[in-house]
């Protein structure tokens, strides 16, 4: 079962294609600044599609000059019950602090 807030949070996501405010076509900096906690890049051998896995939500982007601007998003609903996905793994690889699965409150950094 979920609560209030998350069910308010999943349907906001649906209705409007947009997470915290970000949404295809936002640049990388509008969704760093929109979204908090920890997270792993991974950038194609091409250079041109950067994933941005925050653990419950995946963003997508595509290279636009010098520019990432993204192209959608993945909500892992499955990160919910503990499973930390493929993000987890290549943080510890690189050294770095896991995406969090902390659910969904607090998510964004602004309201």
């Amino acid at each position: 079962m979920i609560g209030t807030a998350t069910a308010t949070f999943l349907v906001r996501l649906v209705t409007t294609g947009r997470l915290c405010g970000a949404g295809p076509g936002s640049a990388l900096a509008e969704v760093g600044a929109a979204v908090r906690g920890p997270f792993v890049d991974d950038v194609d051998a091409a250079g041109q599609c950067l994933r941005r896995d925050h653990g419950v939500v995946e963003f997508s982007f595509n290279a636009e000059g010098a520019q990432w601007v993204m192209s959608g998003m993945t909500l892992q609903l499955h990160r919910l019950a503990g499973n930390p996905g493929p993000g987890a793994a290549l943080a510890r690889r690189r050294r770095r602090r896991a995406p969090s699965h902390r659910g969904l409150a607090g998510f964004c950094a602004r309201r």
